[in-house]
């Protein structure tokens, strides 16, 4: 499949998504409410392009000339080309390769490893790149509390997105993976938010799963003798006594 062809896709997932979506339950959409700036002609991505001195991945050039200049997204929402470059310097080389698997990542300068075994470059490390200007990227999106996504435009890292704020996680996801799973995601859950509507207290376990198929999985509370009864992409946390009924149903404060 083509770059192209896989855009048109995006864009179709998209408009399902506004449209399924009109009480803008998915977190940050009532603002930008799903509304996309006017695409970029040719002439002013080469323009950027030879102003910042780089060239865009060809996936996000093709999201800002085809689909639009940010607005709906993850969060608050994408940033416009001009506000993502604005404070940064994307033309200047962006510092951090993410380490091979097989590298004993405590011999690697800059970067650590969480007990889950994922990786992310160190706070010092990335406090120098803030003040460096945050060379080699465009600030994509931010979602709150001084947390932001980035699109790395220059270096080996090019065309990937890295999530953070003190510290820097590479996501592994071009921009166009990136984006695709925030859309396909939230379409999912905006979906199954009228499925969860069927649970009801005083369901069994086994009525629960006979009236929304999902994987159902027990989680016991940090604290007192409550269980949590969940399951991934239904937006509902539900409550069970010790005999496996349903008590409460505590439903996702948006999606």
């Amino acid at each position: 499949m083509t770059l192209e062809q896989q855009m048109a896709e995006l864009a179709d997932e998209l408009h399902q998504l506004r449209a399924a979506d009109t009480g803008f339950r998915v977190f940050g959409s009532p603002s930008h409410r799903y509304v996309m700036r006017p695409v970029l002609s040719e002439q002013a991505l080469r323009e950027f392009e030879a102003a910042r001195g780089v060239i865009l991945p060809d996936d996000y050039r093709l999201f800002l000339r085809t689909v639009g200049d940010g607005a709906a997204g993850p969060s608050y929402g994408l940033q416009s080309l001009e506000t993502a470059s604005k404070y940064h310097t994307p033309g200047e080389p962006f510092p951090f390769v993410q380490p091979a698997d097989s590298e004993f990542v405590d011999e690697v300068a800059d970067w650590r490893r969480h007990r889950d075994g994922s990786l992310y470059v160190a706070r010092d490390a990335v406090g120098q790149w803030q003040d460096d200007g945050e060379p080699g990227v465009l600030e994509i999106c931010e979602h709150g509390c001084a947390i932001y996504s980035y699109l790395v435009v220059t270096g080996p890292s090019r065309g990937t997105m890295w999530d953070g704020s003190d510290s820097l996680y590479p996501t592994g996801e071009t921009f166009l993976a990136w984006y695709r799973t925030w859309v396909q995601r939230s379409l999912r859950n905006v979906r199954n938010e009228e499925r969860a509507k069927q649970l009801r207290v005083g369901m069994t376990t086994a009525e629960v799963a006979d009236a929304v198929d999902a994987v159902w999985k027990e989680r016991p509370a940090s604290q007192g003798p409550v269980v949590f009864y969940e399951a991934p992409g239904i937006p509902a946390q539900l409550e069970l006594d010790e005999q496996g009924r349903v008590t409460r149903i505590n439903p996702w404060p948006h999606l």
